[in-house]
């Protein structure tokens, strides 16, 4: 009540006392907004304006590296899958042509993973 009883035209800011209240801190904050006049408020505005594109910008990028991520950690497995395959027949003696064939891997990769 205090903040309200002391505010004048002359006054600018209330007593330090009062600003350390955090309530009251926040509502001289508001009252600063409620009271722009016309070029603050479109300044004001732009500024959110800006920080809401920021924000959506920052959750697209975030959306789009996890999507790469999740695609590049399906491919890995996918290929660890085959190469695994590949040994499994590699090891019952199947043709290393016959197992490219079948896994999807090229002649060059089967004989690496023959090597191994």
């Amino acid at each position: 009540m205090r903040f309200f009883t002391e505010m004048t035209e002359k006054t600018r800011r209330p007593a330090p006392e009062l600003l350390a209240d955090p309530d009251i801190a926040k509502a001289i904050d508001l009252l600063e907004i409620i009271n722009y006049d016309d070029v603050e408020q479109e300044l004001y505005d732009r500024y959110w304006d800006a920080v809401s594109v920021e924000a959506t910008w920052k959750s697209i990028g975030e959306r789009d590296g996890e999507k790469k991520g999740i695609e590049i950690g399906r491919k890995e497995g996918e290929n660890d899958t085959k190469i695994q395959l590949a040994r499994n027949m590699l090891a019952k003696s199947l043709d290393p042509a016959l197992v490219a064939e079948i896994t999807g891997l090229t002649i060059e990769k089967i004989l690496l993973i023959r090597r191994k």
